[in-house]
């Protein structure tokens, strides 16, 4: 009686170690902290999940006169191909999820002695076993951290992705205000050349121009009106490709609100540099590497054998007793040790890390090439904002002026008027190439130049 209660209690405790092993509470990545650049902003991963809660039928568009607010807000929540990196974070994460899961115990059911000399089943012997594969050489932790890795990886990539959102926007409003900036100043020159052309027309009337002037009036306004078809091509153009950021096919908005679009008195280029080890582009090439090395070290762990245990009743039938089964068995590792895919995966890390050694070298040179144009572009933009376009506006007004007092010829005039749109033109090109650097540059340090400032001065308070 004392000997079948403790086989009981022996038993009922092979049972529950074996399926505990079994159960552990999920490992899910934490996702990095979102950097500075946009994290006011809602994104597509905390509206992803189960189902398509962004299904095209349910998508928002943007209608009116909007502004880069609008715009990032709708992007970040729409973009198609940030959807998708935000569904690899979900599915890394479940992954990770099921790395934390170890083998299943298997039940058994055997049969021995059946129908010995036609006894049929008086004579079988029953063994119920229970079996469980015990893990060895630290395999489910090596599969956690790979996991887990590959998890941080896909949240890094996300990060990324959402910050090239971010900066596509931006650029992409940019060059929307400065094609609409292109398109009014062909409205003006339109609107000068016609009146230029009436002026001379009717200078050449009261016989104080040729006849030629006045042809080659009409011609610069034919000119304007060939540049306008250019200008309102383009401005379509760069609204399509603004609408797309959200995932529209076509653009609903009627126009855009410029707002301020303040330049910095000085750009810090060695405060930006320094920014560098901390770019989330950077860290996403260190997660690459933290993944890898997780990999070898999963190779390294299957390379130990598992040892599979057993425990289990064995029924006699032909005195109705019956007894405890205890059984384990290891693979003996003679032919195959793993060693090809430790080999492999050892060399897949050294490989990375040279790939990673040269991106971030690239990584280095391309934010010092796109501080470099936003220097210059700074530079143009307070140049022709500040000397050279309020010099030509005074030097076009006293040509109008001078034209109707005889002072100057109709070529001194239109010769005037053109250096001034060139400039004009100039200052929307600089403008925008300010705008796209300073957006690249923020992409890859993943914080807007205003807020480094700020955050630069605290640091010195």
């Amino acid at each position: 009686m004392v000997y079948s209660q403790c086989r009981r209690w022996v038993v009922a405790g092979l049972v529950g170690g074996i399926v505990s092993g079994c159960a552990s509470g999920p490992k899910v990545a934490t996702m990095p902290e979102v950097s500075a650049l946009g994290r006011g902003y809602s994104s597509v991963l905390s509206a992803t999940g189960e189902g398509d809660p962004l299904s095209k039928s349910k998508q928002a568009t943007l209608t009116g006169v909007i502004n880069l607010n609008d715009v990032l807000t709708l992007a970040l929540l729409q973009n198609p191909e940030l959807e998708g990196f935000a569904y690899d974070v979900r599915a890394a994460d479940a992954r990770a999820m099921q790395a934390d899961r170890g083998p299943n115990p298997q039940l058994g059911l055997e049969l021995e002695e059946f129908d010995r000399d036609g006894a049929g089943m008086d004579s079988a012997e029953r063994v119920v076993s229970l079996g469980q594969v015990i893990e060895l050489g630290g395999k489910r932790s090596a599969r956690r951290r790979l996991a887990a890795n590959e998890a941080v990886l896909a949240v890094w990539d996300y990060e990324c992705q959402r910050l090239e959102v971010f900066a596509a926007s931006s650029r992409r409003f940019a060059e929307c205000v400065a094609a609409q900036s292109r398109y009014d100043l062909s409205m003006a020159a339109v609107a000068l050349a016609r009146q230029t052309a009436n002026a001379v027309a009717e200078r050449v009337k009261a016989g104080k121009e040729p006849d030629l002037q006045a042809a080659k009036a009409e011609a610069e306004r034919e000119l304007a009106g060939l540049d306008l078809l250019d200008a309102s091509a383009a401005r379509d153009l760069s609204r399509q490709k603004l609408a797309a950021v959200w995932g529209a096919s076509s653009p609903a908005f009627s126009g855009l609100a410029e707002g301020e679009q303040g330049v910095l008195k000085k750009i810090p280029v060695d405060l930006i540099m320094s920014r560098l080890n901390n770019s989330p582009e950077w860290k996403r090439l260190e997660a690459t590497r933290a993944v890898k090395e997780a990999a070898l070290e999963a190779e390294q762990s299957a390379a130990v054998p598992d040892l599979e245990a057993q425990v289990g009743f064995q029924s006699f039938e032909e005195d109705g007793s019956d007894a405890l089964t205890f059984g384990v068995g290891i693979e003996l590792p003679l032919r195959d040790r793993n060693k090809g895919n430790i080999a492999a995966a050892r060399n897949d890390l050294r490989g990375l890390s040279a790939r990673v050694r040269a991106e971030q070298l690239d990584l280095r040179s391309d934010l010092l090439a796109g501080t470099t144009s936003l220097v210059t572009a700074h530079k143009k933009v307070s140049v022709l904002r500040g000397d050279v376009l309020p010099a030509m506006t005074t030097l076009v007004d006293g040509a109008q002026e001078g034209y109707r007092h005889g002072k100057f010829s109709v070529l001194d005039l239109l010769d005037a008027q053109r250096t001034l749109f060139d400039v004009q033109e100039r200052s929307v090109d600089a403008l925008l190439d300010y705008s796209k650097a300073a957006a690249e540059v923020e992409r890859v340090i993943g914080i807007s130049l205003n807020e480094l400032m700020r955050e630069n001065s605290k640091k010195r308070k």
